[in-house]
């Protein structure tokens, strides 16, 4: 659960930026400051049909549960976090 794979494009140099960017001494404290980032930099459009990835959710800045979800799982395992949808 730490490599990149489709939807979830960890090892993308934008997310590796934001994850760089993100900080805290335990894994606990750096999952919390992703799930910080994602809330406070993301719009929740309601659902929609497709499954659009992390990528799309950073460079859109929206998206719902799954790219929330998505963007979460890739900014965790750039920081090394093991993480799965």
């Amino acid at each position: 659960y730490l490599v990149a794979e489709p939807l979830v494009e960890s090892d993308h140099a934008e997310i590796q930026q934001i994850a760089e960017s993100l900080t805290g001494r335990s894994a606990e404290e750096r999952a919390r400051s992703v799930f910080e980032w994602v809330r406070h930099h993301l719009s929740d459009e309601g659902f929609q049909p497709n499954d659009r990835g992390a990528l799309w959710a950073l460079k859109e800045r929206r998206g719902d549960c799954t790219e929330f979800t998505s963007l979460s799982t890739a900014l965790l395992r750039a920081m090394g976090i093991p993480a799965r949808r």
